[in-house]
Parts: structure tokens; sequence; C-alpha cells
């Protein structure tokens, strides 16, 4: 808002009259009495900057900004596992599955793990592109480690074309589990697991 000021000159004008000589004579002098204008107003602006208020900082918490991102980055791999669970329970079992019952692994058991393998290459690289605060760091290098076997073996499964293969491919050596997985949410004020809660895996699962 701009507020309006008045400025208040007073002109004055004083007329002198020149004095006159007659010849030989006595000298003298008249002068007019000095006249003033009236007082004259001239508005006048002030312009003053418009008032302002800083807008209040907030501080972003680096540990729980950097375990939004990890549910974020972990949610599609994650979820695969689930849902792979819930088709080997289903059509393998806890007894393993017939040479017969192959064409059911390969349609529906088999991409998952190939997807799965893809989610956790992305999983990695995303863990990897990420700047974590210093005390989770390491713990995600060995995270990153592990992922990294895991991505190998869940490729060879999904890449199975036979029984056989299938079964060599069950058969290789699984990666030894660290706990880094574990560590890393411990620090990051995760929950030890993340599940389907509050539609966690919708779409997925």
């Amino acid at each position: 808002m701009v507020r309006l000021r008045t400025l208040t000159v007073m002109v004055v004008v004083a007329v002198a009259i020149g004095t006159s000589c007659s010849g030989g004579g006595s000298e003298t002098s008249q002068s007019s009495p000095s006249t003033s204008s009236p007082a004259t107003t001239v508005p006048a602006t002030s312009t003053q900057p418009p008032t302002t208020t800083a807008a209040p900082t907030t501080t972003v918490d680096p540990i729980a900004l950097a375990g939004e991102k990890y549910i974020e980055f972990v949610k599609p791999s994650n979820c695969m596992i689930g849902l792979i669970q819930i088709l080997e329970a289903d059509i393998i079992g806890d007894d393993g599955f017939y040479e017969r019952e192959w064409p059911k692994v390969l349609e529906q058991i088999v991409p998952a793990y190939k997807t799965l393998a893809d989610d956790t290459v992305t999983f990695v690289e995303k863990l990897v592109s990420y700047d974590w605060p210093d005390e989770v760091q390491s713990d995600v290098d060995a995270l990153v480690t592990e992922l990294v076997q895991w991505a190998g073996w869940y490729a060879g499964l999904g890449a199975a074309t036979s029984f056989d293969s299938w079964n060599a491919a069950i058969e290789a050596q699984i990666p030894a589990e660290t706990g880094a997985a574990t560590i890393v949410r411990a620090k990051l004020g995760l929950p030890s697991n993340i599940n389907n809660d509050e539609n966690f895996c919708e779409g997925i699962l």
C-alpha cells in the first residue's frame, strides 16, 4: 500500500521598486510594500516498499527422507517376492513339483523370477545413485553387494527353459544372508519387514 503525504511549499515573492533621482533636487525614494503570494499546497507521493514476511524455514530430517526413498526403491522387488511366494505355495508347495507339472511352473513362476531379477537390478541402481546419510552408507554398500548376487540367482531361475534347467538353477549357490537389509531398515527407522500394509503392493499382489 502506498501512503500519500502532502508537502506544503510557501512561495514568497518580494517585489522591490528601485530608487529614482530628480535633477538638483532633493532625493526622494519610494518603495512599495512587499507582497506575499498565497501558500500553495503541492501533493507529493512517497513510495514505500511493501512489507514482506519471511517464509518459515523447515528442516528436513535426512534420515526420514532416506527412509522414504528406501521404501520407494524397494517396493517393486519386495512385492514381487511376495507374489512369488504365493505362486510357489500354490503350484510347488513344500515338497516341490513333478516334471509333469513343469508347464505350469514355466508359465507362471519362471516369468515372475525374471521380473524379480530385473527389479532387483533396478533396486541396486537406485541404491547406488542415491546420496545416503553417512551413518547408513556402509550398510547400504553391503546390501548392494548382497543384492547383486541375489539378482544373478533370480536371473538363473528366470531363464529356465526346462525341468532340468530349473533344477540346475535351484541348486546353484544361494547368496549368503548378511542381514544388511535389516540393519539399513533399523538405521532408517523402518520396520524390519516391509509388507502389504496399507496396500503397499497394490497392483502387484
